[in-house]
């Protein structure tokens, strides 16, 4: 009914209603789709516990269109893993660590892992983040969004907790920046 490539996103199902995900991809595969992204997860874990790998594994094996791994990928090493797949999609791994993209990219080239960013890195993207927000959506609105932001870039660090409490108040990017 389309001209452009049309892909679909499934996850592996519903607790406590039997879904045979491999039938369902299948059924997706006849119906024309170009490519399936597999989110190992079921609705009901929405993003608690653990993916699923071994399931979207048997969704390639069974499929040939590209089936693109979903679920869990935080690390080079773990998309190495589901590389098994035609692709891999990250999700919230990536909240908080736009270096993710560099990482998989530099390890996937050269086979060595890079080093973590700097204290100094991430408080300059922090404070370049919030520089776009506020050019996107005025400083009242952006500041109040980069709130959650700061909770993610800092998440893990020492003496983080207390940095996310008072983040929390702060209403101007000079607020920040005197924070950070």
């Amino acid at each position: 009914a389309i001209s452009k490539p049309l892909t679909v996103k499934v996850r592996i199902g519903f607790e406590n209603e039997p879904v045979d995900i491999v039938e369902i991809a299948k059924r997706i595969e006849d119906a024309g789709a170009a490519a399936l992204a597999v989110h190992g997860r079921t609705r009901q874990q929405y993003y608690s516990g653990t993916a699923d790998w071994d399931t979207i594994r048997r969704v390639k094996e069974a499929i040939t269109i590209p089936v693109i791994g979903n679920g869990d990928v935080d690390s080079p090493l773990k998309a190495e893993a589901l590389v098994k797949c035609d692709a891999v999609m990250v999700g919230r791994a990536v909240r908080g660590n736009p270096w993710l993209f560099r990482e998989l990219n530099h390890y996937f080239r050269t086979g060595e892992l890079l080093e973590r960013p700097s204290v100094e890195e991430i408080r300059e993207m922090i404070l370049r983040h919030a520089r776009k927000q506020i050019e996107l959506k005025g400083e009242f609105v952006g500041i109040r969004e980069m709130r959650k932001h700061v909770a993610w870039y800092t998440a893990g660090m020492r003496h983080s907790a207390g940095l996310r409490r008072e983040s929390n108040t702060i209403e101007s990017y000079e607020a920040l920046e005197a924070l950070l």
